[in-house]
């Protein structure tokens, strides 16, 4: 079965479905191949039941535009 997928910047957009300690959430996010991390968004964090106080600080830059 072959699939589409719609692209934003050469990346396509898929659905996912993160598992956290409190909730399932389900949502669309790129997908980078070639990508060392996976980041979302600290209220997508605290929905999961995932605790900031947990991770490492870790600084990132884009080279796009947004």
């Amino acid at each position: 079965m072959r699939k589409e997928f719609s692209y934003i910047q050469g990346y396509p957009l898929i659905e996912v479905i993160l598992i956290g300690p409190k909730e399932k959430i389900k949502m669309l996010a790129l997908l980078d191949s070639g990508a060392d991390y996976s980041l979302f968004s600290l209220e997508v964090a605290e929905k999961l039941g995932i605790k900031k106080e947990g991770g490492r600080e870790k600084n990132f830059s884009s080279g796009s535009n947004w």
